[in-house]
């Protein structure tokens, strides 16, 4: 698992480099949903974060400070959507 898609990315061109084969030897997977890399010609699978989502509540919780809410939300979880790609292989593939 790679903190981001271009992390991803960097490690797919390393393991090519080095002759591990992905996903037969080892699955990759990012973080972000970057768009060009979810593409057919790369296919990164990827957790994708929901920006629109984020972006509202934020907006949300700056207003409610600004608004006078007593508690800050020091906490927000929102659920991402998994792209999936070819750079994965089924669980027991690797087994």
């Amino acid at each position: 698992m790679c903190p981001t898609d271009d992390a991803a990315l960097r490690a797919l061109e390393v393991l090519d480099r080095v002759g591990v084969r992905v996903p037969q030897q080892l699955s990759i997977t990012g973080f972000d949903g970057i768009a060009l890399l979810t593409t057919p010609l790369l296919g990164i699978t990827t957790l994708r974060q929901p920006l629109k989502d984020i972006g509202r509540r934020a907006i949300d919780l700056v207003l409610a400070q600004i608004l006078g809410a007593t508690r800050p939300v020091s906490h927000l979880a929102l659920p991402g959507i998994l792209m999936p790609g070819r750079t994965t292989a089924p669980s027991s593939a690797h087994d």
